[in-house]
């Protein structure tokens, strides 16, 4: 009996020992699982930003999953209380959901409607009579002549903030001569802002209009080289400083931020053009020193930076490409005697759109691709160029030009790959820029 009663300590000892060890082996607890209150809006268009209400959710965006019944959104940002994401070009309506590493939540139904149709306003230019281009922007096919023809002009981008139609390029300082110079403009309805005074040949290529700011990219010609350049409000801000060629072709401003889409010369102008993105001044180089490229284009989408572009290497044709957050896709392989241009970008949802055409020795293949799937909009029968691509809801607007008759080139849009003429084919013309409003 005394064993025994020394004993029961000893076995109470182990017993407590065991159950210990048990607790301790046990699995974590799951975290919460995430909860939807509720979204809003409710319903929308494809590309319609949601703004999820709820608990649990991770506040790194790209640790949750949402999806508009089961397509994937994108998540633009996130915290514990609050998801932003953007409706996905292809889903359906149905519930929403979102799911963490604890747990999947499943929330109300979003109620996909038809995008309202939208004005396509579309720039460029058409010869004249006097023998000298003018620039043009186009309304739903409705020309409006920004110059009156007796100097030469370009309009390449246009931006509609309101009622009120802006367009960017350039027109002759004087009529030709050994003082003539392009002198960089921009265009308010018909009423010009002059950039550049006409002592260097410079360019405007784009346009950004934000609250009561515009801005401007473009770039000018000071001995022999070309400065990356933009314009805010008529004042301009270098973005490089001379030493090499350089160029800036496409502008978004995101808030106090200004991003500049363009190239710059690895060696003043004998060495291979640089893609470039210039984030606020700071150049991010999108390919290396030996490669010939160029950044024609940008798109924002949340915090993901796309550039659409081109590069060649080792004599070939230009391939073209697009860069995301610096990642690049090769949309299509240039060859000896074929080659490709990415020449616009846009993003809708999950989708990437961009624009641009393939061509051989002798003629040239509008297109646009959609997430890399190549979408012809002409046979190749002709010499064509798709310049500029817009989408609003699943439709999608190109700008380009085709050879009318194998002599003249034409302006047009396509609409979901149908053509609407600009221009009739009596004088060279041609669609550079589009904008949905």
């Amino acid at each position: 009996m005394k064993l025994l009663h020394q004993l029961l300590p000893v076995a109470s000892l182990v017993i407590f020992l065991m159950v210990a060890g048990c607790n301790k082996n046990n699995p974590t607890p799951n975290a919460p699982l995430p909860t939807i209150a509720s979204i809003n809006p409710v319903s929308g268009v494809a590309g319609t930003s949601v703004t999820i209400t709820g608990s649990n959710f991770d506040a790194t965006a790209s640790a949750n999953t949402v999806k508009f019944n089961g397509i994937s959104a994108t998540v633009t940002s996130a915290s514990s209380t609050s998801l932003v994401v953007t409706a996905p070009a292809s889903g359906t309506t149905g519930a929403v959901t979102v799911s963490t590493s604890a747990g999947t939540a499943n929330g109300p139904t979003f109620t996909y409607t038809i995008a309202a149709a939208k004005d396509v306003y579309v720039a460029g230019f058409e010869n004249s009579a006097s023998g000298y281009l003018v620039a043009k922007y186009w309304k739903n096919g409705t020309a409006t002549s920004i110059t009156d023809g007796s100097k030469e002009a370009i309009a390449y981008a246009v931006f509609v903030s309101g009622t009120d139609v802006y367009t960017a390029g350039y027109e002759w300082k004087t009529q030709p001569g050994p003082t003539n110079n392009n002198i960089a403009k921009y265009w308010k309805n018909t009423t010009a802002t002059a950039l550049t005074d006409g002592s260097n040949n410079a360019n405007a290529t784009s346009i950004f209009v934000s609250g009561s700011d515009v801005y401007v990219a473009g770039y000018e010609s000071v001995g022999t080289h070309r400065f990356a350049k933009y314009w805010k409000n008529g004042v301009s801000v270098l973005l490089t400083n001379g030493n090499n060629d350089a160029g800036a072709f496409s502008i978004i401003v995101s808030g106090t931020d200004v991003y500049v889409a363009g190239y710059e010369n690895s060696n003043g102008t004998s060495g291979k053009n640089i893609a470039k993105v210039w984030k606020n001044g700071v150049a991010t180089d999108l390919t290396s020193a030996g490669i010939n490229a160029i950044a024609a284009s940008l798109y924002l989408s949340g915090a993901d930076v796309y550039v659409a572009g081109y590069f060649a290497t080792n004599g070939l044709g230009n391939s073209a490409a697009y860069w995301k957050n610096g990642t690049i896709t090769v949309l299509a392989n240039g060859s000896i005697n074929t080659g490709a241009q990415a020449n616009s970008i846009f993003v809708s949802g999950n989708d990437v759109y961009v624009a641009g055409s393939d061509y051989d020795v002798t003629n040239g293949i509008a297109n646009y691709w959609k997430n890399g799937a190549r979408v012809a909009l002409t046979d190749g029968g002709d010499k064509t160029t798709s310049n500029a691509i817009a989408v609003n809801g699943s439709d999608v607007f190109v700008a380009g030009d085709y050879f009318v008759g194998g002599q003249i080139f034409a302006a047009k849009y396509w609409k979901n790959g149908t053509a609407t003429p600009l221009t009739n084919g009596t004088y060279n013309a041609s669609a550079l820029g589009i904008f949905l409003k």
